[in-house]
């Protein structure tokens, strides 16, 4: 052991005195020369403590100054990390184990940021050990009530967070059973901590975010589902009416995705309720797709287009409805809600785009007359004061050369 910790010693040292160009070679030795610890038995030594905690402060002192890599980081805290648990003594303090925790946690969370799940496992569990062998120890106390109840609280709030890094790391590795499981004790802890109740709302809906981007939809509404069951656990505490509401659009569009004739009711239910907890654009267009995607009744669409124009949303999203009720062969409604578009932004300086978007859509529907007649209506419009944007006025030029064009071929 001693001929171990004089060269643990002089590599500690030579790599404080390195520079940015030579760490990495400085960092490989020291990681090499502890691989092997965790099959040692343990032994204080107070020069491998010392070490530890060297390395540990270097590291953070460098990592505040831009100075290290995340990976390099890691590295020298899983170095740190073992050094410390390493020399444990048989009853450590509490001092001593709360250090254990606080390295131990944040290596593994350095750990998952390297995209690195299987090592970070290895020392959120040290974590948690460390964090029975602190509860087993306060509850073994006869210190007063509140005391341990402060110390019991503080415990809990480290639980919390490092089961929550390993239900991070379980999602990573595509282990969703596993990462329920660590949530659900999350969860559990609540009621105890109602102030985290943002915290895990929002871990569950990026859990969401990142099953949903991978295409698995089973995965990603359980997660979105969870997020906005936790959230409105607390209202005082929880993530917000507009988080909630962004979490439960995600939610439609995944049943969306996923199979809208199957899960309609579903995707419905959750844009509807997206909607209640804080109305939005995006929100209202969501419910018309899935709404047209699911094979709705124009009575239903029709409702939604109501409450778009009821919510003042901008001439833009409207015609960009227009062109998805077109594409979703709603040919009788497209222009039915252009009209009134129309009419609803009748004083903007962007109305000539819509009006010039309807005349292309009369003319691509074959419907000429009414397409000639838009045009006259336009140009009328255009000299007596209704002028056209420059941008609506150039579509217009590019539609008539069109179209000129055609009828002298």
């Amino acid at each position: 052991m001693e001929q171990f910790a004089s060269t643990v010693k002089t590599l500690t040292d030579d790599l404080l005195q390195k520079q940015l160009p030579d760490l990495d070679e400085a960092i490989e030795k020291l990681l090499f020369e502890v691989s092997g610890l965790d099959a040692l038995p343990k032994i204080p030594h107070t020069q491998l403590e010392d070490c530890a905690i060297q390395l540990w402060n270097w590291s953070v002192t460098k990592n505040a100054g831009g100075g290290l890599s995340k990976v390099q980081k890691a590295k020298v805290r899983y170095v740190a990390c073992s050094l410390l648990y390493c020399c444990e003594p048989e009853n450590p303090t509490e001092g001593a184990i709360r250090k254990q925790i606080l390295m131990a946690s944040k290596t593994g969370r350095t750990w998952l940021d390297c995209k690195n799940p299987q090592m970070a496992d290895h020392f959120l569990r040290l974590a948690v050990k460390s964090l029975e062998t602190l509860y087993s120890q306060l509850m073994s106390r006869g210190h007063a009530a509140s005391d341990i109840n402060s110390s019991k609280a503080d415990v809990e709030k480290d639980l919390l967070r490092i089961l929550s890094c390993q239900a991070e790391s379980a999602v990573s590795q595509r282990n969703n059973e596993e990462a329920m499981v660590y949530m659900q004790r999350c969860k559990d802890m609540l009621q105890r901590l109602p102030k985290d109740t943002a915290y895990l709302s929002l871990m569950c809906y990026n859990f969401g975010v990142e099953t949903y981007n991978l295409r698995m939809f089973e995965d990603s509404a359980f997660w979105l589902s969870q997020s906005y069951d936790i959230g409105k656990t607390n209202v005082k505490y929880g993530p917000g009416p507009e988080v909630l509401a962004k979490g439960l659009r995600l939610l439609a569009t995944v049943y969306l995705e996923w199979d809208c004739q199957r899960f309609q009711e579903k995707a419905l239910n959750a844009v509807v309720l997206a909607n209640k907890e804080c109305l939005s654009t995006s929100g209202l267009y969501l419910k018309i797709r899935i709404l047209l995607r699911s094979g709705g009744p124009d009575t239903h669409i029709r409702a939604g287009l109501d409450e778009m124009l009821e919510a003042q949303v901008s001439l833009d999203v409207c015609l960009s409805t227009v062109k998805l009720l077109m594409s979703e062969d709603r040919e009788m409604l497209a222009f039915d809600y252009l009209k009134r578009v129309c009419q609803h932004f009748g004083s903007s300086p962007d109305l000539g785009t819509a009006l010039v978007l309807h005349v292309e859509l009369l003319l691509q529907k074959g419907k000429g007359l009414l397409g000639k007649q838009k045009i006259e209506d336009i140009i009328t419009g255009h000299y007596s004061g209704k002028q056209l944007a420059p941008d609506a006025l150039t579509s217009l030029h590019v539609m008539l050369w069109d179209q000129a064009s055609k009828q002298f071929e």
